[in-house]
Formats: structure tokens, sequence, C-alpha cells
């Protein structure tokens, strides 16, 4: 069998000839209409969407023509007995092309399937049947003449490798045989060499002279020797022996399966999901924004159709200032609430839904304002409190019963603006010096606070303060405190990144630090025999800034 025979047989189960001499691809035993996963309960009387669904087999043609581009030979060197028992196997290994119906019967099935919802949507609503009788027609014959187009184009591939396979078949054909002249090349020279060598041993045998045959002899017996197993393993000759004729064979298995995965996926993406304003609200520095699916999702149309099926939604914020709009979650809820956002500022928000055919179309915006000021309290997380350190139940006051200093932190970082919060000192019985500032997230929790280079602090006695940053001091202020006295802190990020301390509402020394950039947390340090109470949501005192310092900035939960 030659090769291009062998060639057209393994491919021609593909295509089957038409009236008009061109061929056209058995695959309509494997094309059918299929759900679109997550969409259960439709049957394929409710597949198309009064109109509004179309279907694509962009996925599976993409995959179907990989498949023909994968399409290759097998190399690999084959007994006489395995090619044998090839030949055997090939004939009973049959995937029933035949018996599977060519397009023309799945156009025809489309039709069918075209006729049929149109008396269905007749006589479920004549009006709506009517009105959309058109509608479906002209999409049915779109979608039939779609496939045609493109289980030809299916063809013209299949034709182009097929040419491709057997150029490259000649093309080893070719490499063999040159390898088969150039064995035959240096056989040739062997047998000269042999010829040459029994030629002179002829004429030795005739030599009359004994004692000269006597001195040759034994060397040409070596000889001789050497030829006649040289034969056996001279370069070329076993290669001759063992070589195959042609050690390919067609390999259209992954084509097969892209055949049978060749199907119609749903394209239509759903619609715009709608807001629930009642349900969204905005509570300190988060917002909550809920929403349902789009119109007609799970709804019974007119003709027995579903909306378009949904995988999820994508819900998105801008910045606080009318800026650009980012993603914020993604998942299959229909509510969402965003912490860590910006006091004072008004964010829009805006959600779509998607499945696989894409992402649809966005909701209406809707406003949502943050807290003016900040309310915010002792953190009470799991790695939040030191061991030693007591906080309240409304998570306002804080106490220590340890002789070493313990930190504490807020639940809030401050990111930018002017802020100002006050602790009360509810008890002050031994001669202890609290430390009261802010300090980065990691800063150390087992020491006073700006001992390390993570918290920045004023601490003050009866009688003296000092600020400290990375274990140094500096800047000693008379005046101290007592049971009862309120330290006030302002934190400037905004135009000067300052801060400075208060004691009852006076100025406990100058500017105590400056070039404050980043994300800070309003901290204290105590040990024993200090309680101090959080008093947060304060306006900045007018008194207290400086001419220059009269914004009031955000806050940002980190």
């Amino acid at each position: 069998m030659c090769l291009q025979t062998y060639l057209a047989r393994r491919i021609s189960p593909y295509l089957s000839p038409t009236q008009n001499g061109g061929h056209e691809v058995k695959i309509g035993g494997v094309l059918s209409f299929v759900q679109l996963e997550g969409a259960t309960g439709v049957d394929d009387d409710t597949r198309c969407n009064e109109g509004e669904q179309r279907f694509r087999c962009d996925g599976a043609i993409a995959e179907f023509t990989t498949a023909i581009g994968a399409c290759s030979f097998h190399d690999g060197i084959h007994s006489e007995a395995q090619r044998n028992d090839g030949q055997s196997t090939l004939a009973q290994k049959s995937y029933n092309f035949y018996r599977k119906p060519p397009i023309p019967i799945l156009l025809e099935y489309c039709g069918e399937k075209r006729k049929a919802k149109l008396r269905m949507s007749s006589d479920a609503n004549p009006d709506c049947g009517v009105a959309r009788r058109a509608d479906w027609e002209e999409e049915c014959v779109a979608l039939e003449e779609e496939v045609e187009d493109r289980v030809a184009n299916l063809v013209n591939l299949l034709q182009a490798r097929k040419s491709r396979l057997i150029e490259a078949a000649r093309q080893t054909r070719e490499a063999r045989v040159r390898s088969l002249r150039d064995q035959v090349t240096r056989c040739a020279t062997h047998l000269q060499a042999t010829t040459a060598l029994l030629t002179f041993c002829i004429e030795a045998l005739k030599e009359t002279d004994s004692a000269a045959f006597l001195q040759i002899g034994g060397m040409l017996s070596v000889r001789a020797a050497n030829a006649a197993g040289s034969w056996g393993g001279a370069e070329g000759v076993q290669e001759i022996a063992r070589l195959p004729l042609l050690d390919l064979t067609l390999d259209d298995k992954p084509l097969r399966r892209a055949i049978d995965q060749l199907t119609f996926v749903q394209l239509k993406p759903p619609g715009a999901p709608l807001l629930i304003p009642e349900e969204c609200s905005a509570e300190n520095n988060s917002v909550t924004v809920a929403w349902q699916p789009p119109p007609g999702h799970g709804v019974m149309g007119c003709a027995g159709q579903r909306g378009p099926a949904i995988e999820g939604y994508l819900l998105e914020l801008d910045d606080g200032c009318g800026g650009e709009f980012r993603e914020v979650y993604c998942g299959r809820e229909t509510i969402c609430t965003v912490d860590g956002l910006h006091f004072n500022s008004l964010y829009n928000a805006r959600v779509r839904a998607f499945n696989s055919a894409g992402e649809g179309e966005y909701s209406e915006l809707i406003g949502l304002q943050t807290a003016e000021v900040a309310w915010f309290s002792w953190a009470t997380g799991a790695t939040g409190i030191p061991q030693e350190v007591s906080i309240s139940e409304d998570a306002m006051s804080a106490s220590c019963e340890g002789y070493e200093h313990r930190v504490v932190l807020s639940s809030v970082g401050f990111s930018r603006g002017v802020h100002y919060w006050e602790l009360t000192i509810d008890r002050y019985h031994s001669d202890t010096d609290p430390a009261f500032g802010i300090a980065r997230a990691d800063v150390a929790r087992d020491q006073m606070l700006g001992k390390d280079d993570k918290g920045w602090s004023m601490y003050i006695d009866r009688q003296r303060s000092w600020f400290m940053h990375g274990g140094g001091h500096a800047q000693r202020t008379e005046g101290g405190v007592q049971q009862g006295s309120t330290v006030g802190v302002l934190l400037d990020l905004e135009t000067t990144h300052t801060l400075r301390f208060f004691v009852n509402d006076q100025a406990q020394g100058g500017v105590a630090f400056r070039d404050l950039y980043g994300v800070f947390y309003p901290a204290v340090s105590l040990n024993r025999g200090v309680t101090v109470t959080l008093h947060t949501a304060l306006d900045v005192p007018r008194h207290l800034l400086a001419p220059h310092d009269d914004y009031l900035g955000d806050i940002v939960q980190s």
C-alpha cells in the first residue's frame, strides 16, 4: 500500500464528498446544543433566550484547529509481527464515524428545533409568537450559515494538513533512500576489497615454490578469516537488514477527541445588576453595597426561555475623590462590605455580572459617604493585646498589671490629614511614666513606646516629660500629669508632617517629631498603676492649630 493511499484511507473518515466535488466534515453526530454550566433546570426547548442569545463555537473550533495542527506521524520501529498486528488492530478500531450524521443532518435538526420553538411560542402566547417569529427565523438561519462556514474552514485546514503530512512522509522516504544509497556504496567498497583479497589468494595458491607458499600461507589465512568475519560487522550491512520500509504511523487521536468536543456554547453575557439602595449603607470608614441579579435572570420569557447564566459579580469602587475605579470584590454573593476606607469621603460603587461569554454591563452608580470624623478604639484582636494588658468591654479604656511597659495600638491607622485624639488618665497611683504617641503596626509590644524605631512617644511622670524615638531622648519639659489629667495628641500628615503633644489643653514642649510619612497608629505604653481612657471622633480645637494647620484630613484603616 503506497503512502498516499494509506493517508487518504486514514483521513477519509473525516470527509464525505458533496455533489459539487467538495468535501464536508462528518461531525454531525457530535455537534449538539448544550446548556451552559451553572444554568440548571434549562432543557433543550428553552436554550435560546427570546432572540437575545446566540451561540458560538469559537473555543471548540480553536481546539479543533489546534488538534488538526497537532495531527502528525508517530515515529517508531516495529517488527514485522507488530506491523501485521497493527493492520488487524486498525481494522478492528472503528470510531463509527460513518454512522454519525453529517452536517446536513445537523442543520436539518436545527431547522426542526426552530419550527418546534415557533409552534411552542405561538401556542403559549399568540401575540408574542407572532412578534418573535421573524427574529427566530432570522437568527436560526444565521446560525446554520455560521455552522456551514466554520465547518468549511475546518475542512480546508484538514486538507492543508493532509498535504503537509504527505510532503513530510515523502521527504522522510527520500532521506531513507539516500541513506540506503550511502550504505550500498559502503558495501560495494567493502566488496571490492574482499574481491581483491580473494584474487590474490587464488594467485598465491598457484605458486609452485613450496617455500614461498609456506612464507605467505599463514598470513593469507589470517587475512581471509578477517575478511570473512568483517562482513557480519561491516558498517551499513546490518542496518540494511534491519531497516523497515517506513517507520511512520498517522496520529489522529487528538483530532478525533477535538471533533467529539466540537459543540455550541452560550454567547450572551449577563445584563446589568440592579442595586438595592435601601440595603446600601456607610458606617464609620466602611461601606456596604447590596444588589440583585439582572432583570429576567432565572425567569421564563414568553417563549419559555431563561436569561443568560451568571457565574459571579464584580464590585468596583473609586478612590473617594472621583478618581478611577478599582475592583474590590469578585464572587457569587450579592452583598459586600468594604472596610479600611478614608473618612469624610464620597465613594461611588458599581457592579457587573459575568459568565463564560464575558462581562456584562455596569449597574447604575451609587454614592456612599463615610463618616466625617473618625471613631476608633483600642485593637482587641488576637495579636493586638499583650498578656498583661486589660481592655474594657467598650475597648476604650486600657490598664496594665505588670511592672514592665506594654504597648497597645488603636484599631485604625492614619495615612493623611490632620488628626487629634485625647487620653484621660483615670488612675495614677504610683510614680510611673506612661508613654503616649504613635507607632507602626509592627512596633515592639514588650517595651516602652519609642524604645525602637517603630514608635514615637512622649513619656511623662508627675513632674516632667521627654520625647523619645529609637531609644533617644530629647526636649525635657517641666510639668507632669496626675489622676484626671488629659493628654492630647495632634498628628499632622497633611501639611507639616509633625507630631505635637498637649497636657490639659496646654502645649507640652514644641514640635516633638517631624518628617512623618506612612501609616501610623495611635498608641500608648502602660505599666502597673495606670489606667487611661481613649476619646476619639474629636474635631481639632482651633486654639491648638498653628495658622497653617487648618485642614482636617482623612484616616485609612490598615
